[in-house]
């Protein structure tokens, strides 16, 4: 009786230590996540709304004249000319960058459903719910489903980017050519949009990894939780009959 009762005790005081550790590890864990989706949202949110997809500028063969500069978003275009600046919702027309918005409304759709996943995330690491393995457990696989497809549209909509940016310089070299006697030249900058977007994915991956990882050791909590009360419960009936 006196050998089983000191198992008993042994168990549990073991059983507590471990679970000290892993709320720990969990806690900073959790916070880790969390952080990362945020700066994952800040970068997707800045991506979607700087016009910043396409950025081109024309001016003369030795850039002494520049005739304009303009930035295509996924919502509006910004140009800036020799009359000044202006801005424009983006949508088909005769220009030669056309080809990159051709499908707009279906990258604006993209855009839209890839930020409120991400920013559903968020929302459900964020919101206080109780403190147990099982509700825990429940949240991280929540994250673990929506976080993916999320990602999955922001590459999508980088890779339909990086091939219209592709076409539009190809595009632009045949204006030239076919333009050649006014000396003027076309010259693509860095889309800096595809690039914080690109840099959201490698983020949103990381806190995706990081999911699995937390709601493993969730999952394993509850079901330890759930075989120790068994065994502790069986121990008690047999120790005191």
């Amino acid at each position: 009786g006196l050998s089983r009762l000191a198992e008993v005790r042994s168990r549990e005081k073991k059983h507590k230590n471990m679970n000290k550790i892993q709320k720990i590890f969990a806690s900073g864990g959790a916070s880790l996540n969390f952080a990362l989706l945020v700066v994952t949202n800040i970068l997707w949110v800045s991506a979607v709304l700087l016009p910043s997809w396409f950025v081109f500028s024309i001016g003369t063969d030795k850039s002494v004249y520049t005739a304009g500069e303009t930035h295509v978003g996924l919502f509006y275009v910004f140009h800036c000319g020799e009359r000044g600046c202006s801005q424009s919702f983006t949508k088909t027309g005769s220009r030669i960058y056309d080809s990159v918005i051709t499908d707009v409304l279906e990258l604006q759709i993209e855009s839209i459903s890839m930020l409120l996943l991400c920013a559903l995330s968020c929302v459900i690491l964020l919101i206080p719910m109780k403190s147990t393995p099982k509700s825990t457990s429940t949240r991280f696989l929540t994250v673990c489903v929506i976080l993916p497809v999320a990602c999955i549209l922001d590459i999508i909509l980088i890779i339909r980017a990086t091939l219209a940016y592709k076409e539009v310089s190809a595009s632009f070299k045949e204006w030239e050519t076919q333009f050649r006697f006014s000396l003027l030249k076309v010259e693509m900058k860095l889309p800096s949009s595809i690039l914080l977007s690109g840099i959201g994915a490698v983020f949103a991956i990381m806190s995706w990894g990081l999911s699995i990882v937390l709601y493993r050791m969730s999952r394993r909590s509850h079901v330890q939780n759930m075989g120790d009360g068994i065994f502790m419960s069986n121990k008690r009936t047999s120790v005191y009959p």
